[in-house]
């Protein structure tokens, strides 16, 4: 395995710490195609462990929404037994 450019690395965080490619861009100097062309190589690097987290992360996601519906659900049973 290649050796993890801290540079794309430090890309991506600034990528989700912003919620944009655009606005990453813009804090690190770079252009948004300047961006997400690290990205892309970030993502080639670790593809397999990229989708493995994303698979995760969604997992993780659905059991949140999951307990969040069933405590909606507890508090209009609790609200319409008063």
């Amino acid at each position: 395995m290649k050796q993890l450019s801290l540079d794309n690395l430090r890309t991506f965080v600034t990528v989700v710490d912003l919620c944009g490619f655009a606005k990453a861009g813009e804090k690190l100097g770079r252009s948004q195609p300047a961006v997400s062309l690290q990205i892309k190589r970030l993502e080639q690097q670790y593809e397999d462990l990229m989708e493995h987290l994303q698979q995760e992360a969604v997992f993780a996601l659905k059991n949140v929404i999951k307990k969040l519906l069933i405590m909606y659900l507890i508090n209009q049973k609790i609200t319409n037994d008063k």
